[in-house]
């Protein structure tokens, strides 16, 4: 939704290129300008969705428990193989 949102204008830019032909890349210096003008409403838009959602994210707060605090230690290369020198049972 916001990812796609935020690209919806370069969309709308690729789409008046290609397929649409209503420029070509010869004149894209001149003719990119008057497309991307034609194009400000959904630039804004996306301005709008960014800035909403960096403020969405910074008035959340998610508590994260400490990585090792339920698990305990890893456990090590001794406990997990046999001891060759120790007696079998």
């Amino acid at each position: 939704s916001k990812p796609m949102l935020v690209s919806l204008p370069f969309l709308f830019l690729l789409l008046d290129c290609w397929p649409l032909n209503r420029f070509s890349l010869r004149e894209a210096h001149r003719a990119l300008p008057r497309f991307a003008l034609r194009k400000w409403p959904f630039f804004l838009l996306s301005v709008v969705c960014v800035d909403a959602t960096k403020i969405l994210q910074t008035d959340a707060t998610v508590q994260i428990p400490p990585c090792n605090a339920s698990i305990g230690s890893p456990p090590t290369t001794s406990s997990i193989l046999p001891n060759p020198s120790s007696p079998s049972p």
